[in-house]
Parts: C-alpha cells; sequence; structure tokens
C-alpha cells in the first residue's frame, strides 16, 4: 500500500493592501524595497502587477487569494477618506476595494499585519462599528512605519516575513559578499544631568587612585554606529558590558556639581526615554541590555542610512565604581554571516 501524498506547500506571497487617498506613497516605497529582499514575484501591489487592460477587479482578487499574508496600511486619512460620489465614509461603501480586499482576506484567514503610518492613532474596532465584516481588523496587533524610523521598522517587517517562511533573494550576483562590518563610536559623553529645585545640573567627573577619571552617577552616552561594508546589517543587540564593579571602593568622594544653562544641542538621532540602570543585579549578570530594538544599516553605499546615532544616560544605582564598555552585536542582514562583535573604551562610573 502506497503512503498518502504529503499536502502541497503553499509557497508564502505578501499583498499590500493600501487606499492611494492615505498611503500610496508609502506603498510604492514598501513594494520597492521588499521586493529587493524577496524578489517581486512574492509581492503583490496593484498598480505595480496589474498591466493596462487587465481585468482590474479580477486581478485584485486573484492577488488576495494566492497570498499568505495581508499588510493593510492604515495613514491618518485612512479611517475617514471619503467616497467622491455618494460623500459617505469610503469603509461605508459595500464596493470600496479597500474593504473588498480586507474581507476577503478575513474569510480566506490570511495572516494580517495593520502597519501603522507615522504616528496615526488605531482606536480599534470602535472605529468598524459600522463595517461588521472587517471588525476583526480591530483586534489585530500591529507594527508602525514611520519615515524618521524607516529602516528600523522595515527591519521588524522584514523579520516578521522570514518568520512567516519568506526567503530572502540573493543580491551577490554569484560574487561573494563581503563581511558585514561596523564602526561603534562614543561620539560624545557628558556627565549626568538632572534637575534639583528646579534648575538643571550635572555630576562633574573625579580622578581616581590610579588616574582614572570617574563621571559622578552617571554619564550621558551618543553612541554612533557605522557601516562600512558593501552588505546590509543587522544589530539585534546593544549592551553595556559590566568589566568590573567594586562595590565598597572609596568611603567618600566630593566630585563637583556642575551648574547648566539648560541649553542642549540637538542632534538628528534617536534618544532612550529611560535611563540604562546599573543595579547589583547587573553585576551579576554581567552586562544590562541598551535596547531591545533590532537596528538596521544599510550598506555603505547609502551614505546617512548606513549610520545610526542613539543617546542614552547610564546611570549607576548601586553605590562603588563601575568600569563599563558598550558592546554592539552585528550580522549581515541575510543572517548569512557569523556574529561579530563591536566593542567601545571603557568607561567609569562611581557612585558614593
Amino acid at each position: 500500500m502506497s503512503a498518502p501524498a504529503k499536502p502541497a506547500t503553499i509557497a508564502p506571497r505578501l499583498f499590500i493592501n493600501y487606499r492611494s487617498i492615505d498611503s500610496g506613497a508609502t506603498a510604492s516605497r514598501l513594494y520597492k524595497e521588499l521586493a529587493e529582499h524577496f524578489g517581486p514575484d512574492l509581492i503583490f501591489l496593484d498598480h505595480e502587477e496589474i498591466p493596462p487592460g487587465a481585468a482590474w477587479p479580477d486581478r485584485l482578487r486573484n492577488g488576495v487569494k494566492r497570498a499568505t499574508v495581508m499588510f493593510v496600511l492604515i495613514g491618518n486619512r485612512w479611517l475617514t477618506a471619503q467616497d467622491p460620489i455618494t460623500g459617505d465614509r469610503c469603509l461605508n461603501v459595500s464596493n470600496d476595494w479597500v474593504r473588498q480586499e480586507i474581507e476577503l482576506a478575513l474569510k480566506r484567514k490570511l495572516k494580517i499585519v495593520p502597519v501603522f503610518l507615522e504616528d496615526t492613532h488605531w482606536p480599534g474596532k470602535r472605529a468598524l462599528q459600522t463595517v461588521p465584516a472587517i471588525v476583526r481588523l480591530g483586534d489585530l496587533q500591529g507594527l508602525p512605519l514611520r519615515r524618521k524610523d524607516w529602516q528600523t521598522d522595515l527591519e521588524s517587517l522584514v523579520e516578521l516575513l522570514i518568520d512567516w517562511g519568506f526567503k530572502r533573494v540573493s543580491k551577490t550576483s554569484g560574487t561573494k559578499a563581503s563581511e558585514p562590518s561596523i564602526e561603534l563610536a562614543l561620539d560624545r559623553i557628558g556627565p549626568y544631568r538632572t534637575n534639583r529645585s528646579g534648575r538643571p545640573i550635572a555630576y562633574g567627573t573625579v580622578t581616581l587612585p590610579d588616574g582614572t577619571t570617574a563621571f559622578g552617577e552617571g554619564l550621558n552616552v551618543q553612541l554612533t554606529l557605522a557601516n562600512n561594508s558593501e552588505v546590509d546589517v543587522t544589530l539585534p543587540a546593544i549592551d553595556v558590558v559590566i568589566d568590573n564593579y567594586n562595590a565598597h571602593p572609596i568611603e567618600r568622594v566630593d566630585y563637583p556639581v556642575l551648574p547648566m544653562s539648560g541649553l542642549h544641542l540637538e542632534v538628528p538621532s534617536s534618544t532612550l526615554k529611560e535611563p540604562i540602570e546599573l543595579t547589583e543585579e547587573n553585576a551579576t549578570m554581567g552586562f544590562v541590555a541598551v535596547t531591545k530594538r533590532r537596528l538596521y544599516l544599510k550598506s555603505s553605499k547609502f551614505g546617512s542610512e548606513a549610520q545610526h546615532t542613539l543617546n542614552f544616560y547610564l546611570l549607576a544605582r548601586a553605590p562603588g565604581i563601575w568600569k563599563v564598555r558598550v558592546r554592539a552585536k552585528y550580522l549581515d542582514s541575510d543572517r548569512s554571516s557569523e556574529p561579530k562583535f563591536a566593542i567601545s573604551q571603557s568607561l567609569c562610573i562611581l557612585k558614593t
């Protein structure tokens, strides 16, 4: 008796659902970048896929039927866009194609991801009460896609598609890609700033008996990462590594407290809202994570897109001398190389 035939494996395919008046330009950019990662055959976008003269509704329906994943692009006009003929909200019109595509995707049980453009506020199911056929969209977890954080947000979408079976296409055209290589630089180190009695102040530095300069309480770090290679690079982790912690080094140290003007030089970059804290638990572990967000750097030929600057405070909570370094883990975005590490010079923090 012959063994039963195995069910055919459905190839992954993405359908990008969008409203032209709301997210047309973003949809085009997203299509082009995802096509570079996975090839154009696995990504469906209506004006890229439907040739002139084709039966437009049939091609859209077939595009959804062939898909395994749908990205629903939601900008600030997605909910309120009006039908030019009836004046009604587009989503309330039964023949609205954005709505019909989502309806069909829900019926076929596709993996659906709402993608929120810029700082779009998503009110969830409340906004879809008049459209019961797609009200389930309001329960789904979404992801952001913002111009200021484009590469980071795009990489999150790419990683999600990889988890769902998409395979990256080779960009090497038969030649071996260069090894990933990044430079990690502590561009600006400053004392920990806070407010006392409504006035901005900063803790100064002190020279320890061995000649080492230590920052009081904590420090302000401006970390710059630059991709120097010809391949795109992913950084899944950035940590502060604790090289040494001496809990009782000095009974008392008087480091200066510096009054500040309150002025702050703004540098194009991203800033972590919460300080990175050094506790006794961190000393036992030997490190503390700076960010859990995956960073993405384009290859060096893309100029500014190959760099990222990250600002954060590193603050000691347990007394003693902390000797630390910043470490970034990285590998090429195809995940074909072994992970490597870039490490900064040492820094010292003294908390009495």
